[in-house]
């Protein structure tokens, strides 16, 4: 007997912010890497497929909605669900620069002068 639980956006989205935070917590106060990195690839596995099987419930309820209902997806649904990925992704790209500014730093912004070696002048140095 499987029982239906019923999933929601929020949930998937508060147990995305949880998972991010957690990781960037280990990635920041675990200094020693033979810790840190399998800590954290085994966290973010485990977030991965937690979120995953909630996004594939959430799917499978909309689906069955729509089709119990007969309504169907416009375009106008399609456009508003890639604005809202593409807004929240930027959010993301944004967030990830101010969590790690020296990578911004040192391989964005400082790429290309002198075959990846900055002169001092330049202001791209190891500070």
């Amino acid at each position: 007997m499987k029982i239906d639980k019923q999933v929601s956006e929020s949930s998937i989205a508060l147990q995305i912010i949880i998972g991010l935070v957690i990781v960037i917590l280990i990635y920041k106060f675990i200094d020693t890497k033979i810790i840190k990195w399998p800590l954290i690839i085994m966290t973010a596995g485990a977030f991965f497929y937690s979120i995953s099987d909630d996004f594939r419930e959430l799917k499978m309820n909309y689906l069955k909605h729509h089709l119990d209902t007969g309504e169907v997806p416009t375009l106008k649904d399609g456009i508003r669900n890639w604005l809202k990925a593409i807004f929240f992704l930027i959010i993301f790209i944004i967030t990830l620069l101010f969590v790690f500014p020296d990578v911004a730093d040192k391989y964005i912004f400082c790429r290309g002068l002198d075959e990846g070696k900055p002169s001092v002048a330049s202001g791209c140095y190891d500070r």
